[in-house]
């Protein structure tokens, strides 16, 4: 199997960098006690590590709305979002891993093509067509944080 295209790095600056930086880590804390999002910047590419939802809580659309607030910020600064999908083992109460891959589909991932070192499939949703900052419902600034505000999505 030939190895998927990379997709095109988006031009940033230092600035753009740093505000990146910045809305990840605001996101993340924003996430609250019951939840967990972990995405990093790299190389042109936000990158989600881990969507995280306490048992109780799952199933209830808290993990689609940290996604989607993490997709608005990608939407945001033009940038595409890359995953590795590792589902939890069911017998520990999480999705199995053809759940998992359907959950990200309808989030608007696809399948890459490609498989992390240690085997499992790379899904990617690739970087919104916009131009500037001017996103529905994204910050206008890395001070305005009211996309992340969850409490009016669920």
């Amino acid at each position: 199997m030939d190895a998927p295209e990379p997709l095109p790095r988006a031009a940033t600056t230092a600035a753009d960098d740093d505000d990146i930086a910045a809305a990840l880590r605001a996101l993340r804390a924003s996430a609250g006690e019951d939840a967990m999002l972990v995405a990093i910047y790299v190389e042109g590419a936000i990158h989600l590590d881990l969507v995280k939802v306490a048992a109780p809580l799952r199933r209830r659309g808290r993990g689609t709305m940290l996604v989607r607030a993490l997709l608005a910020l990608a939407d945001r600064f033009g940038k595409p979002v890359r995953l590795q999908v590792y589902a939890l083992a069911a017998d520990l109460g999480g999705p199995g891993q053809a759940e998992l891959e359907r959950w990200y589909e309808r989030l608007g991932f696809r399948m890459s093509g490609a498989f992390s070192p240690t085997g499992q499939p790379v899904m990617i949703r690739p970087a919104a067509r916009t131009t500037g900052r001017s996103v529905p419902g994204a910050p206008a600034s890395r001070n305005d944080h009211s996309m992340l505000q969850c409490n009016k999505m669920w």
